[in-house]
């Protein structure tokens, strides 16, 4: 028995030696970035010192507001202005950050989950300088990329979960596309409350795949298990941030496809709760549109945590009129920059061959499109096949989850477009869903006894993204 059980845990051990080597490549990038990038120059990291400096002194779970603290705030933008935050960054606007009242109070960015995740690190770092203690936080925080490593891993292996060589490997390049991913990183190794929400998305992504995967195999006692962890880390990513709404509608979509499938399959008493599920997925979207709809009129204790603009359906319906009014070379500058925000940010249109790099990831991204696609194709003329069936579920459950938080993306660009340069890291919920199908759809661009050379071309094109980021955008950029 002893024995049998040693001989398990080493044969799993061994068979994941090549996904504890990617995670241990992905902990030692996120100390190199941390200590690469001048501090306090990712995105609002003084403002989000400041919070979570705030948060710790008023630590109470569900804050309508937090203290300003205003010694703090000016000591952490005095510190960000001797590393000339001002130079390197063209999205602060001097005149936004005004003197802070001392008695006065913010509102707080949902539940500050994020910032609790840091408090033990600013704890024990509460004496030090500024900067090492930015050092330590980014440290910390881009830690948190190995649960997304790992959580894409999981879902790229939720579908492809033979133990052929093949789907391993397929599911580990997942995850180290994810794990290579420069501008993860570069959120990642920073102060920033995007960084828990892309682990809790892809939980919960990973919890909606198993689940429903567990419902095709009739693991019917371990599946609330798994929809418990989708739908406790699609709260958690609310509690971050606004973008953790997206983790939402992944389990909403979860739900709806469950529904579909129990409602034409199975015993009567099964299909009328499918049909349920799918009635109440559908009430929910109607409620959520109404909620938005009629936000100005409903008490602001029942609406401030969502933070919508009173004007937001006219600026909405303005915004969607315009559309049609912008020239075609509007769209395609904004997607080329969406391309850009989606892969890196600082120095990259200075770079050598900067434009030409991010037409390049743009065409990589419409290529891998095409080629899922056609695996889609492939999956639905192979349809009596029921292990066909669960792979072509579970795959549309990942792309209904992108169009998802494409979608909310889309909409925050119609409403704020002068910050549609900075838009792309909020398609990082869905980074596990991206992962997984960019890796499907390249493979399936390939003959099958050449899917070991595209999967090794790939790594190849990620790994000199990821050299091209280092020694020709941020080192040049920062320090030259």
């Amino acid at each position: 028995m002893s024995y049998s059980l040693l001989s398990g845990i080493k044969r799993q051990v061994g068979q994941s030696k090549p996904l504890l080597v990617l995670l241990a490549l992905v902990m030692v990038r996120g100390i190199l970035y941390a200590f690469i990038s001048p501090p306090w120059l990712a995105p609002d990291e003084p403002t989000h010192y400041h919070y979570m400096a705030a948060l710790a002194v008023d630590p109470q779970f569900f804050p309508e507001s937090i203290p300003v603290l205003p010694e703090v705030y000016a000591a952490v933008w005095d510190n960000a202005s001797k590393y000339r935050i001002w130079d390197y960054n063209d999205w602060p606007i001097r005149g936004y950050f005004q003197e802070l009242e001392p008695n006065g109070r913010l509102l707080t960015r949902a539940g500050g989950l994020y910032y609790r995740y840091l408090f033990p690190v600013y704890g024990l770092t509460r004496s030090w300088p500024l900067e090492a203690q930015a050092f330590a936080l980014r440290v910390w925080s881009s830690a948190l990329m190995i649960v997304t490593v790992v959580a894409v891993y999981g879902i790229a292996r939720t579908i492809l979960n033979t133990t052929l060589q093949r789907d391993r490997a397929l599911a580990w390049s997942a995850a180290a596309l994810v794990g290579l991913h420069p501008m993860a990183m570069f959120i990642s190794a920073s102060v920033n409350d995007d960084n828990l929400v892309t682990p809790l998305a892809a939980l919960t992504l990973l919890g909606v795949l198993r689940a429903l995967h567990n419902d095709y195999q009739g693991q019917a006692s371990t599946t609330r298990w798994w929809w418990t962890l989708a739908s406790v880390c699609a709260i958690g990513s609310v509690l971050s941030k606004r973008t953790g709404y997206a983790a939402v509608g992944f389990v909403a979509i979860g739900v709806f496809f469950q529904g579909i499938r129990w409602a034409t399959e199975g015993r009567s008493w099964r299909r009328w709760i499918g049909w349920s599920l799918v009635v109440i997925v559908l009430g929910v979207i109607v409620g959520a549109g109404v909620l938005i709809g009629f936000h100005p009129l409903l008490p602001s204790t029942l609406t401030w945590r969502i933070q919508l603009p009173a004007d937001f359906l006219i600026t909405l319906s303005n915004a969607l009129g315009d559309v049609f009014n912008q020239p075609w070379q509007n769209w395609y500058s904004r997607l080329m920059f969406f391309t850009l925000s989606f892969w890196g940010w600082f120095g990259w249109m200075r770079a050598p061959l900067g434009l030409t790099a991010i037409s390049l990831l743009r065409w990589f991204s419409l290529l891998v499109a095409l080629g899922m696609i056609v695996q889609v194709v492939i999956w639905v003329r192979q349809w009596r096949d029921r292990e066909t069936q669960r792979r072509l579920v579970l795959s549309l459950v990942l792309i209904a989850s992108m169009a998802f938080n494409f979608s909310l993306l889309l909409a925050q660009h119609l409403v704020m477009p002068e910050f549609y340069i900075l838009t792309g890291r909020y398609f990082f919920p869905a980074l596990g869903a991206w992962g997984a199908l960019s890796v499907i759809g390249w493979s399936a661009l390939w003959p099958r006894r050449w899917t070991a050379f595209g999967l090794q071309a790939l790594i190849g094109l990620a790994v000199a993204l990821d050299v091209y980021a280092w020694l020709f955008v941020m080192i040049p950029f920062f320090y030259a």
